[in-house]
């Protein structure tokens, strides 16, 4: 079984190097191999409960499909929405 907190560590840093305007290729390289040694290292076991628990499904999916600055307006509309502020329509575009 994976460590949940260390699932969560290199989500945070998915969406980190996703912010990023100018793409740092041995970063993300970095990160990817972490992602797929955790995907496939033997004994690992990382469950879907993990995987989504984790926001890494959700890192993902923006690293890989958003902006940095999409990513930034959803991080900030995800704070706002956990928070029970709302951010007014005019922020959002």
């Amino acid at each position: 079984m994976m460590n949940l907190n260390k699932l969560k560590t290199l989500a945070a840093g998915l969406i980190e190097e996703a912010k990023k305007k100018e793409f740092d290729f041995e970063a993300n390289r970095k990160l990817l191999t972490e992602f797929s040694q955790a995907l496939t290292k033997t004994g690992s076991n990382m469950m879907g409960y993990e995987f989504k628990e984790s926001g890494l499904l959700e890192a993902l999916k923006m690293y890989l499909t958003m902006s940095p600055q999409q990513i930034d307006l959803y991080c900030q509309h995800k704070k706002a929405q956990s928070s029970g502020e709302e951010i007014k329509h005019s922020e959002e575009l």
